[in-house]
């Protein structure tokens, strides 16, 4: 049988952020390109996190000089598949629905991997609503969690596999453990402002003003927050002995401030699934996050504490609550670990993604 020749058209690091991790993943994965014959044509243009939604002549050139690269490859290669990963919304999406409606031309097979919500909001008014219905049309659409079928309702008909994230396993043995108190509480992503970073530290503060004794480290790039804003908010409230702003930690070092700490906090509405939640419960790191996305996916049935909504109130009741439980946190590490090793391993993500661009995906939906 011949194999199957697919063209991906990808986001990857750097910067590192989730989708550009996840495309990383099938990139090196052994099992797909030993499954396909591959070829990746990388489209990311930012310089960090801090420059996603930034203007620059650079970028523009680079789209052309990409598409270019595109056109040629399409040209000189007869692919079965086309694999794109979209933004929805500005100029990002501009660029990839180019990417789109050139494969379209070339290739029989388009698969669009939503790892970002927000393409119904982004398609508002008669004309941009058709642009999307057009670039959704006659493609086949991955999404990461039912809960995120609504997001594209009205522009797209049609098929969707689910295809949940799924990280390396780097630890296999449970090693939480309670320690006495003050507790440290972690926040670690991107500063991007719709990941709840600053409602944190307004909840981690009033709870300081009623006797909260615990510990706040803030670890994450620069993006449209700063890390010396962060800082200059601790100086402002008196909150420097009790809240540690880090910059961006990676590989060993983040291995190493998850296991030193005792819960997580990720309230965002910007995060679709939250890879650092699968980060956390590898090693069995208790978490709090919004209802958001395909997160309930994650951390519901007991497997963290989901917050009933996203504000300064509902962080703190949450902080307390697992703060003040340590029986509770020491099962939510259990369910959290075990379930993160059941269905949300970088071998679990490698196997659907195969089956799904071979046809044959574990659990598909319509729309």
């Amino acid at each position: 049988m011949r194999t199957k020749k697919i063209l991906f058209i990808v986001h990857l690091p750097p910067p590192v952020h989730g989708v550009s991790v996840m495309n990383r993943i099938i990139k090196n994965s052994t099992l797909i390109n030993q499954a396909f014959s591959c070829d990746f044509i990388n489209i990311s243009l930012a310089s960090g996190p801090d420059d996603f939604r930034k203007h620059r002549l650079l970028k523009y050139i680079k789209t052309c000089l990409v598409f270019f690269k595109t056109t040629a490859k399409l040209f000189k290669n007869s692919y079965d598949l086309a694999y794109i990963t979209p933004f929805p919304f500005g100029v990002a999406f501009y660029k990839d629905a180019l990417f789109i409606a050139l494969c379209k031309r070339f290739v029989p097979n388009i698969y669009l991997h939503l790892h970002t919500h927000g393409f119904k909001s982004a398609a508002k008014g008669p004309f941009k609503k058709r642009l999307y219905q057009k670039t959704f049309k006659s493609t086949q659409v991955i999404c990461l969690s039912q809960r995120l079928i609504e997001d594209i309702e009205g522009l797209y008909r049609g098929p969707i596999s689910i295809v949940p994230n799924g990280i390396p396993v780097i630890n296999t043995r449970n090693t939480y453990v309670l320690r006495e108190k003050p507790l440290q509480i972690v926040f670690l992503s991107n500063l991007i402002s719709g990941k709840g970073v600053l409602l944190l530290l307004e909840a981690f503060k009033n709870l300081v003003l009623k006797g909260f004794s615990h510990q706040l480290v803030i670890a994450g790039a620069d993006a449209d927050i700063t890390r010396q804003q962060l800082i200059e908010y601790t100086q402002k409230h008196q909150l420097e002995s009790r809240v540690k702003i880090l910059g961006p930690v990676y590989d060993a070092q983040k291995h190493e401030l998850l296991q030193s700490s005792d819960l997580l906090v990720l309230p965002s509405n910007y995060d679709t699934f939250g890879l650092v939640l699968l980060e956390a419960m590898q090693f069995g790191l208790p978490c709090i996050a919004t209802s958001f996305g395909g997160i309930p996916d994650v951390l519901g049935d007991g497997r963290g504490i989901l917050l009933k909504e996203r504000s300064v109130g509902a962080i703190e009741q949450a902080l307390e609550e697992l703060c003040e439980q340590p029986e509770l946190r020491l099962q939510i590490s259990q369910k959290a670990f075990s379930y993160f090793h059941e269905h949300f391993t970088q071998a679990c993500f490698e196997k659907r993604c195969r089956d799904v661009l071979n046809g044959k995906p574990e659990t598909l939906v319509y729309l």
